[in-house]
């Protein structure tokens, strides 16, 4: 996947729409969400996904999008990309930041989430800049052997920017995501 240092200005022109496409393992109006994904190229062998690892769930569901997993799943449609698959930070369903159960910390440990990240193959990160740096923390611990794989949207080199403030330019670029010492203090002992 040549998608490195792309702007999002692929994105201009597509009019994919993940409705229809959307697949959850969680029931249908669940104060929680451990993982969703779509199907961005149906009919293919789905040999190229993604992971976009955001804050928490919205309202996206099998039945209906939301704002986030359509701006995402245009992104990464447009980047070639054939399956999506969509985590976060807290499992905690809301529209609210401030509404989010902070008890809903998301195991990227499990057996479900390692063989979603062992077999990607990118990871996006996508929660956002500021706020929940000790859950970004515990995060990146585990997600630290697959830097090889980590990537982020990125605006004058600050990063990792949030989907809902994406716009479709050159000005956003996908980049590697750089675990800074900042990171790297609280992960090598």
């Amino acid at each position: 996947m040549g998608f490195l240092n792309s702007g999002l200005s692929v994105v201009n022109g597509c009019n994919f729409h993940p409705k229809g496409h959307i697949h959850s393992s969680d029931a249908e109006g669940s104060k929680t969400r451990k993982g969703l994904w779509v199907d961005l190229n149906v009919g293919s062998e789905n040999s190229h996904s993604v992971a976009v690892i955001g804050i928490n769930p919205s309202t996206a569901s099998e039945k209906a999008s939301d704002n986030t997993l359509t701006k995402v799943s245009r992104t990464m449609h447009s980047l070639g990309f054939e399956r999506l698959y969509m985590l976060n930070l807290f499992e905690s369903r809301s529209v609210k930041q401030d509404e989010i159960d902070r008890n809903t910390v998301t195991d990227f440990c499990s057996d479900e989430n390692a063989e979603i990240l062992n077999n990607v193959d990118a990871i996006i990160i996508a929660w956002g800049i500021n706020g929940y740096d000790l859950e970004k923390e515990n995060a990146l611990k585990i997600l630290y052997k697959y830097s090889n794989k980590l990537f982020c949207i990125s605006k004058n080199g600050k990063y990792p920017y949030h989907p809902r403030v994406w716009a479709y330019n050159d000005d956003y670029k996908i980049v590697k995501f750089l675990i800074t010492t900042k990171w790297l203090n609280q992960i090598i002992y």
